[in-house]
């Protein structure tokens, strides 16, 4: 059980790097608006692939109300990264994930009544001094740009506590992410429906698409995204329903440094001598909190 929770961590972080390394691409060609709406509604595909492969179809209700609620982050933890990103760089905003891991260990203590060492707490200081790093410009300014990318953390960190609950009350891992993405797409579909721009935005981009074969790219990028990141959120499922979510958690921490990579070797983008010490604090404060 052990190695199977960690190697679905880690092919769970393989497919989150492919998702998150071509969505500033798609984002500055398409919108937040149609990438968000492409997120979640192909997003159901693997979870429910998944949950017909198990062929488990019930939840207790506990875990069942949890799933349901969990969905509601999804659409705008999406939006608020994608806002960020149209204007800051990948290897910007991807880093201040590693937030969450500290989050997690934030709320064990907070409300779980968890003891802490000396060790973890000396790594939740590294990581948020790392983020705050790479908040600051160079003339030691917030950079208020970055402020969406830390609200969709937020996002993510409500998501995945709701979701292990979800999935340990369960006893189940596809069935609480099928029933999330479905939340997910009801919550995007009734936003987008009252929200005159986006609608206009989206059919927009799909007249650009019949005349321009760069929007037909962009929209394969998209599809790929979507699955890539579903994917990778139902197997980690699997990482959820065993008792290895440390070592996991130690797995995802390092997912920040590939993309900031991917942010490089795509897009050309280069990193203030700051943002890297930033990084670099962060990277190893969170696998420090994910180990210890």
């Amino acid at each position: 059980m052990v190695l199977l929770g960690v190697a679905a961590a880690i092919v769970a972080v393989m497919f989150w790097i492919i998702s998150n390394g071509i969505s500033k691409r798609m984002v500055r060609g398409l919108g937040t608006h149609t990438v968000t709406l492409f997120m979640v509604v192909l997003g159901i595909i693997p979870a429910l692939a998944a949950t017909l492969l198990i062929g488990t179809y019930s939840l207790p209700m506990d875990s069942l109300l949890l799933s349901l609620a969990a969905g509601l982050a999804l659409p705008i933890g999406f939006a608020l990264g994608y806002i960020a990103l149209r204007t800051e760089k990948l290897s910007n905003v991807a880093p201040l994930g590693e937030v969450q891991p500290a989050a997690f260990v934030i709320f064990g203590i907070a409300v779980l009544g968890e003891a802490i060492s000396v060790l973890q707490t000396v790594s939740i200081i590294a990581v948020f001094a790392g983020a705050f790093l790479i908040l600051i410009t160079e003339r030691l300014r917030l950079n208020r740009r970055l402020i969406p990318a830390l609200l969709s953390n937020a996002c993510w960190i409500a998501y995945w506590l709701a979701m292990t609950y979800a999935v340990r009350w369960g006893h189940t891992y596809a069935l609480p992410i099928l029933l999330s993405r479905i939340t997910a797409v009801a919550g995007a579909a009734v936003y987008f429906a009252s929200d005159r721009l986006s609608v206009i935005n989206m059919r927009w981009a799909a007249g650009k698409m019949k005349k321009n074969r760069t929007f037909l790219i962009l929209i394969i990028l998209a599809t790929i995204a979507a699955l890539a990141d579903a994917t990778g959120d139902t197997i980690f499922g699997i990482t959820l329903n065993t008792n290895v979510l440390a070592l996991g958690g130690a797995m995802l921490a390092l997912s920040p440094m590939f993309i900031a990579f991917c942010g490089f070797l795509l897009y050309r983008e280069k990193l203030t001598g700051m943002q890297l010490l930033g990084l670099c604090i962060m990277v190893i404060g969170a696998v420090s909190l994910s180990v210890l």
